[in-house]
């Protein structure tokens, strides 16, 4: 429905007054008494357009968009902390506190877990949940005593899978996702969606069956400005237990938990301009189309180029190097400049 304009609606009462009385002139007490039925009728037409938004999730406000989530059991994502792993010396207390050189804090949160040559290997989480990252390789700083001479090194592949909650534009596209394709017991659609359920998870797929009839399930973290990068310990023990508790699963099948890979992508590209923004956004424009391919799944150098046509001042570009490697099922592309 087409909401009509007030004056609009007014011109349409004045002209039915003057089809049955006289024509209305301006300040009588019929033009007084049409701008009031016009404003009242105005606001019924507007009250009528937002129940009419209601009907469906790709056009409901945010109010009605959670009670849809909640009835297709499609809970918005909170805020994810960032996980990894340090090295030093000898353990570290769990609980204390540290700095990034990016200024995010993180605190250990385990006993020692493996080693690192002569090293000991803790975990550790950042202290707020969002996004953050931190490289590995990056010393910390010790804000728990800053003279205790403490100094432990960030694990590759760093702190990562810190994610903030869900903005209400993914929400809303895996709400509708899930209205247009319910659980079905056992489907590949039905375990992409549960393990993209979970905080700091950005894409997942179901692929096989591979041989003896073995289902893999890959998923990647959120990285750095929501780029997929390997999921942390922490997110692999969490799907298990997704896993484990709430499979919508009506098939005799065998389904394995893969923490997918990155694979390096060449990406050399030739401009006319040396603009450092325009190759942050053309960088930014491409990252963004790999982080909607499943893992596993291959794209063409039409579609990269796609990618970054739209970007301004990018229509005048040669990729020169960009040729997609062939991926296995627990896969996913990582862009890297050559």
């Amino acid at each position: 429905m087409t909401r009509p304009t007030f004056r609009h609606i007014a011109d349409r009462i004045k002209t039915d007054i003057a089809a049955r009385f006289a024509p209305v002139t301006p300040g009588s007490a019929e033009a007084i008494l049409v701008g009031v039925v016009a404003s009242v009728a105005h606001g019924l037409y507007g009250y009528a357009d937002w129940i009419e938004a209601q009907v469906f999730p790709t056009t409901c406000s945010e109010d009605s968009l959670r009670r849809w989530a909640q009835n297709l059991d499609v809970p918005r994502r909170r805020a994810s902390y960032a996980e990894g792993e340090v090295q030093h010396a000898t353990e570290i207390p769990e609980g204390r506190v540290f700095r990034a050189p990016a200024g995010y804090d993180v605190e250990v949160t385990s006993g020692v877990v493996g080693s690192s040559g002569s090293n000991v290997v803790q975990r550790i989480r950042a202290l707020a949940a969002g996004e953050a990252f931190i490289y590995g390789g990056l010393p910390l700083t010790d804000q728990t005593d800053p003279d205790s001479g403490i100094v432990p090194l960030v694990l590759s592949p760093g702190v990562t899978g810190g994610a903030d909650a869900e903005d209400v534009a993914t929400w809303r596209a895996r709400v509708v996702r899930r209205f247009r394709g319910p659980r079905r017991g056992g489907t590949a659609e039905d375990y992409a969606q549960a393990v993209e359920g979970v905080p700091g998870v950005i894409r997942a797929c179901r692929n096989g069956p591979l041989a003896g009839g073995v289902y893999q399930l890959p998923f990647t973290d959120a990285g750095r400005d929501g780029y997929p990068t390997e999921p942390s310990a922490a997110r692999i023990e969490t799907v298990r237990e997704l896993a484990s508790r709430e499979w919508p699963d009506t098939e005799a099948i065998t389904v394995e938990l893969v923490a997918a890979q990155s694979v390096d992508l060449p990406f050399s590209i030739t401009l006319e301009s040396s603009d450092p923004d325009l190759l942050l956004a053309i960088e930014a424009a491409a990252k963004g189309f790999l982080a909607t391919v499943p893992p596993g799944q291959q794209v063409s150098n039409s579609q990269l180029t796609a990618a970054i046509a739209n970007v301004p001042g990018a229509s005048r570009h040669t990729i020169t190097s960009a040729q997609p490697p062939a991926l296995a099922f627990n896969e996913f592309y990582s862009l890297v400049w050559v």
